[in-house]
């Protein structure tokens, strides 16, 4: 499915559905969801813009994705131990602008956020740490993304439409560059949003439960497995 971020009144042959052009991939694909709740595929690939950018073979990795397997990000980009106090902070609360979206969008979501967010209570409580696979492109069954409700997926995509996500300095610029702060905080959530993860997620270690072959089949062309 293609969505187009140019014209919302576009013309044959170039009438691909509209979706405002907001928040980077992120925009995109809370307005899939918002549109297909009710109709989704059984299995699905999230792809932003530039899909070769962390992952050499992204379409080749998601079709090596284990049956039973509801959620794999198909890049290869580790992060390790990235605070969210890498990001402005907010002058009033000296909080993190990212980790203050972050916090709103998992509340939405239903969870405890600063439990999720800060587990080990730190102070400040942003200089907890992100671990995850770089960068918002993923395999997922309707199934997890169905675990949440279409109110709160639908609350999510309004949300995104809003002109900034808890304060006027995390305000973006459609189309422009600077910090994207819904999308941003969204890409170091879908680990734990569609993968049930810790924000801060142990690194991958062949033969543990981290190993990477849980969720990718070694005798798959493309697979992210190397045993």
């Amino acid at each position: 499915h293609l969505y187009q971020r140019i014209d919302p009144n576009s013309t044959v042959p170039y009438d691909w559905p509209y979706c405002q052009n907001v928040h980077e991939e992120a925009g995109v694909y809370l307005k899939f969801i918002y549109d297909y709740y009710y109709d989704l595929p059984d299995r699905m690939l999230f792809l932003h813009g530039n899909p070769h950018a962390h992952s050499p073979h992204p379409i080749e990795a998601a079709q090596c994705v284990r049956d039973d397997v509801y959620y794999a990000n198909i890049n290869t980009f580790w992060i390790q131990d990235r605070p969210w106090s890498t990001w402005t902070r907010d002058p009033k609360d000296n909080i993190g602008l990212m980790y203050k979206c972050a916090a709103r969008l998992l509340t939405i979501f239903g969870f405890d956020a600063e439990a999720q967010l800060n587990p080990d209570k730190r102070t400040p409580k942003d200089s907890n740490l992100i671990s995850t696979t770089c960068c918002a492109q993923f395999y997922v069954r309707k199934e997890r993304i169905q675990h949440y409700t279409y109110e709160q997926w639908t609350a999510l995509y309004r949300a995104s439409l809003e002109p900034y996500c808890t304060t006027e300095l995390d305000r973006e610029q459609p189309g422009k560059g600077g910090t994207k702060w819904f999308g941003g905080s969204f890409e170091h959530l879908w680990h734990v949003v569609l993968g049930l993860n810790p924000v801060n997620m142990l690194p991958r270690r062949a033969k543990t439960s981290t190993d990477i072959c849980h969720l990718f089949r070694a005798s798959c062309s493309g697979s992210l497995c190397k045993n």
